[in-house]
């Protein structure tokens, strides 16, 4: 049973839903974005990123029902995401992000992959991550649908040789 409320597993499930679509479908009807594209997309979240940091409202990069999903929840909607983005930036986390690569689902509609680095206000390293998200070209722009970032993490400790006792 999950610990989430039931709205909350919906939205995450669904949200999860997109992203597996998008990996699913990527080998067969993904294919590089055209120039054009791709050049908006990354203009885009460069655009987004570097209003976060001034501590300005992002609400505007995000489409309405977008849904963000991150190591400390899932954020549904502009508004919430935009809320949340503004008190992070204020209180002095800061963000990187690099595409590193994006690819057309359709006219309209692209996905893009890269890395990202988040640092907390005080802290002596960036932490670092990827990151992708779907996005929807409306109205001539292009707005974020679907985040998601994960941190990463080094390798495993190599594991210690044992043979079982004889």
């Amino acid at each position: 049973m999950s610990s989430f409320p039931p709205s909350l597993t919906r939205r995450r499930a669904g949200s999860c839903a997109a992203a597996c679509l998008a990996l699913l479908i990527g080998p067969t009807l993904a294919q590089p974005a055209p120039a054009e594209a791709s050049s908006a997309v990354r203009s885009a979240l460069a655009s987004w990123i570097e209003t976060f940091n001034r501590g300005e409202s992002t609400g505007a990069f995000f489409a309405s029902d977008a849904v963000m999903v991150r190591g400390n929840g899932v954020f549904n909607g502009a508004a919430l995401i935009d809320e949340m983005e503004r008190r992070e930036s204020k209180a002095g986390l800061r963000l990187t992000l690099v595409v590193d690569g994006v690819q057309s689902l359709g006219p309209d509609v692209a996905v893009a992959t890269g890395r990202y680095t988040v640092t907390p206000p005080g802290a002596a390293a960036a932490i670092p991550g990827v990151s992708m998200h779907i996005l929807q070209r409306s109205g001539g722009q292009w707005l974020v649908r679907e985040a998601s970032f994960t941190r990463t993490q080094g390798p495993p400790p190599a594991a210690a040789a044992s043979s079982p006792a004889s």
